[in-house]
């Protein structure tokens, strides 16, 4: 993102001085029969195992096209590894830049856009692919990949808005917020990259209008996905339907929480967090819904069980 190839003055690509070191290791990567004499040799390794250490060196070495190669053959077996993903990005969109200098006001230039286009264009590509396979859930992986490239182009380019990024997230947080629980800490750190991008951006009621138009996509999920005072019925309820109170109660909280996010970042009063979130008396009146109201998953013999579903 802030380095890209031919901009170092010494002529290499940051990493001489550990290319002794990691070209050394090469030899015993790829040997599979003299254990005995290369003392660290990687016989034992998985072929997953070797490209990921293959990939991790080209990297190190500035051999960004070879690392990035690896990591999308690791990325078509393995879609939802994170760690494959920020390699991938590093690869071809931040060349090797450790993502700590990325903020800093003396390395902020353009990202390597034909590699940030090429690692968005592979991750459109994983999501079709994914699409296509009978009966396959959605992984997280691709879709959030989707919101760090957009981060990145926020964090290394000056003046760069943050539509883009607010649409990514909605777009994750409306797949996502219903099927997983961990949906709202897969985008906490790109809600408070949003919310810091528009400091003293303005906007109606001191709010900058980018952020406000997530505090309304938040709002109106929780006013969707509201179950409280649902009227349980006799207690049988079918698979189908209690899969669908569990995702509207997983939306439910996820919204709660971007909204309580959003504004404590903000740093608002008391006034704008009860504009757009639930008040305290309808939070507690869903989480006694969700006692009853999912019957399959209530103790109901006095038993003990630690988490409930609507606890969070």
């Amino acid at each position: 993102m802030t380095h890209v190839i031919g901009d170092d003055d010494s002529g290499g690509n940051g990493a001489d001085t550990n290319t002794n070191d990691n070209t050394s290791v090469l030899p015993q990567i790829h040997d599979e029969h003299t254990i005995e004499n290369h003392i660290g040799s990687v016989l034992p390794y998985t072929q997953r195992k070797k490209l990921e250490r293959l990939s991790e060196i080209a990297l190190e070495l500035g051999k960004y096209e070879e690392s990035a190669r690896g990591y999308r053959e690791l990325l078509r077996a393995f879609p939802d590894q994170w760690t494959y993903w920020m390699g991938l990005v590093d690869s071809l969109v931040l060349l090797g830049t450790p993502r700590e200098l990325v903020c800093g006001t003396e390395t902020k230039r353009a990202v390597n856009r034909d590699g940030w286009n090429s690692c968005r264009a592979f991750a459109k590509e994983v999501i079709a692919s994914l699409a296509e396979r009978k009966g396959g859930r959605s992984l997280r992986g691709p879709y959030l990949v989707l919101i760090e490239l957009e981060a990145v182009k926020v964090l290394a380019e000056s003046g760069c808005t943050v539509v883009a990024l607010r649409e990514e997230i909605c777009s994750y947080g409306d797949r996502f917020g219903p099927l997983a629980s961990c949906c709202f800490a897969d985008i906490r750190p790109y809600l408070r990259l949003l919310v810091q991008s528009t400091v003293g951006v303005d906007g109606a009621d001191g709010i900058p209008d980018e952020v406000s138009e997530l505090l309304v996509w938040a709002k109106n999920i929780w006013m969707e996905n509201s179950q409280a005072n649902t009227d349980a019925g006799n207690g049988k309820v079918s698979a189908e339907e209690l899969r669908e109170r569990r995702k509207k109660l997983r939306a439910y909280i996820f919204a709660v929480q971007v909204v309580y996010c959003v504004t404590a970042d903000l740093g608002v009063g008391c006034t704008t967090l009860q504009l757009y979130s639930p008040s305290i008396p309808q939070m507690t009146s869903e989480w006694r819904t969700s006692l009853t109201f999912l019957p399959g998953v209530a103790p109901k013999d006095g038993g003990q069980k630690e988490i409930l579903p609507g606890d969070e």
